[in-house]
């Protein structure tokens, strides 16, 4: 027995078609009416079994693609336009769907398409077109394989090329083939959380995956950096932080100044590029960097580095960036950078607020640095007694 296709296509001037009309503003109520209505008619005739591996397979294959060639997401798109591509072949070539589909029906889907490239397009409204059009293809492969049964290992072989294309492109071939401007986004995300919960290997494969897509984001680069130099694999975190800094993030560019400046890891010492990579990042205004530069130049024993001068400069100006509440730890290189510049008043007087504002586990370090200043302002002023300039 034929259905009729009253079931499909609804009166526009009935309640029915009014409902029609108001979900069609609406994606997923309108994909919801479609998927209760063609699947009724498929369920009545293959059964539940049948009817449930149909919608699988128009679920995965439609939005494996969809993801891999774009942003990705999960909805109906792929499935309501499957079984209107199956029923669409089946109404003119089983006899059991005979007229399912009317020519209404095919230029509401056709002209719904065409509208959400459109509004996908335009900004309006992303959609997932992908999975449209290859949920239809399903279907329309689907329909044949049916109605054509001598061909069907033949289509068969056609619709599993498809699903097996969609495994690699929603996989290791993303990064390939997504063009997306969302390209990367999840990967990112899903390795910030693994660098959060510290799964560093996770991290790295995800943020790999992530500069794949998008190697002009500074921040991925420099994620990835962190993830390296958690697994104690330095030259791997120096090549990302480089990429990360050299794309204007200061925050790789300081790390990669702790990386010169303690070496190991696979990292050899190099207190010049420590300055260099320091000296980047202070140029943002970083306190924490123009600090290490006024510490580097304030007490590298090489001569060809060491600048009192240009320490004292840095530490001020790290110091007071922080206005009234100095890091103590700025604090101590100030002292230290006052007390190469032979001003030793200045260094005692800082050190000791910087003991005044540290925690406990550094005052002992820096109550050294005290005597230290102490002593050398005890002996500045004997020698001003007993040997005065003339």
């Amino acid at each position: 027995m034929a259905v009729g296709n009253e079931h499909l296509s609804p009166r526009w001037n009935s309640p029915l078609g009014l409902q029609y009309l108001l979900a069609l503003g609406f994606r997923y109520p309108r994909g919801t009416y479609w998927l209760w209505a063609f699947g009724t008619l498929v369920e009545e005739q293959f059964g539940h079994l049948k009817t449930a591996a149909l919608f699988l397979l128009l679920a995965v294959g439609p939005n494996a693609l969809e993801f891999g060639f774009s942003a990705g997401g999960i909805g109906l798109s792929g499935v309501g336009y499957g079984l209107f591509g199956l029923l669409w072949i089946l109404s003119q070539r089983d006899e059991r769907f005979r007229d399912a589909i009317d020519r209404r029906t095919v230029e509401i889907f056709v002209a719904w398409f065409f509208f959400c490239i459109f509004t996908t397009l335009t900004g309006l409204m992303p959609v997932a077109n992908i999975a449209h059009g290859v949920g239809a293809v399903l279907g329309i492969l689907t329909g044949f394989a049916i109605a054509q049964p001598d061909r069907r290992a033949t289509i068969a072989v056609g619709i599993a090329t498809i699903l097996l294309f969609g495994l690699w492109t929603s996989t290791l071939g993303r990064p390939v083939v997504n063009q997306s401007a969302k390209a990367g986004y999840d990967e990112a995300e899903w390795g910030y959380n693994a660098l959060v919960a510290n799964r560093n290997q996770e991290a790295a494969k995800w943020f790999r995956d992530a500069v794949a897509y998008q190697p002009k984001i500074p921040g991925y680069w420099y994620n990835l950096g962190i993830a390296y130099q958690k697994l104690d694999n330095g030259p791997a975190a120096v090549a990302a932080y480089r990429r990360a800094a050299g794309q204007g993030e200061p925050n790789a560019a300081f790390y990669l100044g702790t990386l010169y400046a303690s070496g190991g890891k696979g990292i050899p010492q190099d207190h010049t590029q420590a300055l260099y990579w320091y000296s980047r990042a202070a140029i943002q205004d970083n306190p924490d960097a123009l600090n290490r530069v006024a510490w580097t130049y304030a007490t590298d024993p090489d001569p060809a580095i060491r600048n009192p001068t240009a320490a004292l400069e840095y530490a001020r100006k790290a110091v007071s960036l922080e206005k009234d509440h100095p890091d103590p730890n700025h604090l101590d290189t100030l002292a230290e950078a006052y007390y190469v510049n032979e001003q030793h008043g200045d260094a005692v007087k800082t050190e000791q607020q910087a003991i005044a504002l540290a925690p406990s586990e550094n005052r002992p370090v820096f109550q050294k640095n005290l005597e230290k200043y102490q002593l050398a302002l005890k002996n500045h002023n004997y020698l001003t007694v007993h040997h005065p300039l003339r």
